[in-house]
């Protein structure tokens, strides 16, 4: 597995997309902004298990180490 590095964030001006070679890549934080279904979302979730994922602002998946309310954001 290749490791990109800590963070990587990615807006889609429509529909989220992520291309499938990015699962060989090792992504400690991913942040993602656009038109997205559920189905992608779980896509995404399934391709970075050991991944923090955010989503239009939403925590999809975090570490069992974060503290309570990480992921959560004050607009």
């Amino acid at each position: 597995m290749k490791k990109f590095g800590q963070t990587l964030s990615v807006v889609f001006t429509g529909h989220v997309k992520i291309p499938g070679l990015l699962a060989d890549v090792e992504i400690e934080n991913l942040t993602v902004w656009g038109e997205i279904t559920d189905q992608e979302t779980q896509r995404i979730k399934n391709m970075f298990p050991g991944s923090r994922i955010m989503i239009n602002n939403k925590a999809i998946n975090l570490k069992k180490t974060d503290p309570p309310g990480a992921g959560v954001f004050v607009n």
